[in-house]
C-alpha cells in the first residue's frame, strides 16, 4: 500500500557540521521558523578529521553550537559518520559521540546521512536491518534514477550546463518521494550553479503531486568568498531568496517545511 501526503513537504538537509551552517540557521532559518536537519560528521567537529573534500574547507561548528541548535526544537541533529566514512564502525562511532554530546539515552534513534551519498539506495534497502540495529531511524542518500537510466544521467549533465528549469525537473523528479516507509530518503544536491528557477520548478512539481523534496546543501557562503569555485558552496543571497519564497509557499498552504525526521512522521497510514 502506498502512503500519500496531504501536501508537499520540503526539507533542508545540511552535511558535515560546517560553521557557515550555524550562521545560516541563526540568521535565516530560525528567524523565519524554518526547520532543518544538520548531519554531523563527529570527527570533523572534535578534530579527528582535519579536512573535508573539495576546495573550500571551513571551520566546523563546536559541540556547544550543535547543542544550542538542537535545543531550539526545530533543528534535527543526525549522524554522518565519524570520519565521514561509509563503514559500519565509523557510522556507529559517530552516532555514539552525538548521543553523548546531546546527552541522549543510548537507545535513542537518530537519522543518518550517507557521507558523500556513498551508499546507494539499493545498498540501503538491502542493509536496512543493520542500520536499524545500529540505532538509526532512517538513512538519507543522494538522488536515484528509477527509469530511463542513461537518459536521466544525460539530463543531469545537460541541466548543469543549460540551466533549463524543466530539464532540471526531468533530471531529478525520480528523487521526489510519495512514501519513505521502509525506503531510503532520497535527496537532491544543491550545487554552486543551481539556479532558483530550477529549484522552484522541482518544488512546484512536488506541490502538484504532494511529494517530499529533500534539498541537500553543504556550505552556504557569500559567492565572492568561494575563491576556489567549490561546487558544493551555495550563495548566501540565493539561499535567502529561496527561504523567502518557500515561506510564502508555506503561508499559502502549498507545502510544509520540516526536518527529515518530522517529514517521515507526516506520512499517512
Amino acid at each position: 500500500m502506498i502512503n500519500y501526503r496531504k501536501e508537499a513537504i520540503v526539507t533542508f538537509s545540511f552535511d558535515d557540521g560546517r560553521i557557515d551552517n550555524y550562521k545560516v540557521v541563526k540568521e535565516i532559518l530560525l528567524p523565519n521558523n524554518i526547520p532543518a536537519t544538520i548531519n554531523i560528521a563527529t570527527g570533523y567537529i572534535d578534530g579527528s578529521l582535519k579536512m573535508l573534500g573539495g576546495g573550500y574547507n571551513p571551520k566546523p561548528m563546536t559541540i556547544e553550537q550543535i547543542r544550542e541548535l538542537y535545543s531550539t526544537g526545530i533543528i534535527e541533529i543526525a549522524g554522518h559518520g565519524d570520519l565521514h566514512k561509509n563503514e559500519w564502525d565509523d557510522i556507529k562511532l559517530g552516532r555514539e559521540k552525538l548521543l553523548a554530546w546531546l546527552q541522549l539515552p543510548f537507545d535513542s534513534k537518530i537519522g543518518f546521512a550517507s557521507p558523500g551519498s556513498g551508499m546507494t539506495p539499493k545498498f540501503i534497502r538491502e542493509n536496512q536491518r543493520i542500520l536499524e540495529n545500529l540505532g538509526f531511524s532512517y538513512a538519507r542518500t543522494g538522488p536515484e534514477i528509477r527509469t530511463k537510466h542513461m537518459m536521466r544521467l544525460y539530463a543531469r549533465k545537460a541541466a548543469r550546463v543549460l540551466h533549463w528549469s524543466k530539464l532540471y525537473k526531468a533530471a531529478y523528479k525520480d528523487s521526489l518521494q510519495s512514501t519513505v516507509i521502509k525506503e531510503p530518503v532520497l535527496s537532491i544536491p544543491i550545487l554552486k550553479d543551481t539556479s532558483l528557477a530550477e529549484i522552484k520548478e522541482l518544488i512546484h512539481f512536488s506541490e502538484k503531486r504532494e511529494l517530499l523534496c529533500t534539498l541537500m546543501f553543504h556550505s552556504i557562503i557569500d559567492e565572492q568568498k568561494n575563491k576556489n569555485g567549490d561546487t558544493w558552496c551555495y550563495d548566501y543571497r540565493k539561499f535567502e531568496e529561496l527561504v523567502s519564497w518557500l515561506k510564502e509557499e508555506r503561508e499559502k498552504n502549498k507545502l510544509k517545511i520540516l526536518t527529515t525526521a518530522d517529514a517521515l512522521d507526516n506520512v499517512e497510514f
